[in-house]
């Protein structure tokens, strides 16, 4: 018969080596790094034709808030800023990236609404939104599902990405105008742009 210290013993060794795996496991891997969005491209928010016209029979005219400018593509108002930068993941889950100073503003006679200070997020079930501040508050005011947006590890490509006006951007503009000339949901502009991804190099971090 085994003594008691004998026991106590084997009990411990067992109990060892039952944990022994858990002790030595390796830690879970982390998220993948992100690569960073070159600055310097430009982002076009294009008015689509239902908009353009839905501003013009409530006589609202679309501006852009320097330094970003009015241009036109194919016939279309658009404003176009200029990216800031941004991160994309890695797997191409998602990204975010900010417009350098300036936005774009909505006016009829004395009434102004202004939209400054842009940013973008897309998230991994795709669905993209765009922020801006107004009135110094940060609002949503676009959102997407992406159609026409493509995503790589060397450039991000956008044409004619639908960008609907979320409930906050149509009451924002209804406080202004007395009535939003667009419904939640409508689509108010098409945007359109091409960015670098950059890639970092081990030896330098450039």
């Amino acid at each position: 018969m085994h003594s008691p210290f004998f026991r106590a013993l084997t009990v411990g060794l067992l109990a060892g080596a039952v944990t022994a795996p858990q002790a030595t496991a390796a830690p879970a891997q982390g998220l993948l790094p992100s690569l960073p969005i070159a600055g310097g491209s430009t982002f076009d928010f294009c008015l689509t034709d239902a908009s353009a016209s839905a501003l013009s029979t409530a006589g609202i005219a679309m501006d852009a808030i320097a330094p970003s400018t009015v241009v036109s593509d194919q016939g279309h108002r658009c404003v176009r800023t200029v990216l800031a930068g941004g991160k994309i993941n890695s797997d191409l889950s998602g990204l975010t990236a900010t417009a350098k100073d300036g936005g774009f503003a909505f006016h009829h006679g004395s009434h102004r609404a202004e939209f400054t200070a842009i940013a973008a997020k897309i998230t991994p079930d795709r669905t993209g939104t765009i922020t801006v501040t107004h009135h110094k508050q940060r609002i949503d005011i676009l959102t997407t599902k992406l159609t026409g947006l493509k995503l790589s590890l060397t450039k991000i490509t956008a044409k004619n990405v639908p960008m609907n006006l979320t409930p906050a951007g149509a009451n924002a503009l209804a406080k202004e105008f007395t009535t939003s000339p667009l419904p939640a949901g409508h689509e108010l502009f098409a945007g359109n742009s091409t960015a670098q991804v950059l890639h970092l190099t081990p030896s330098t971090g450039q």
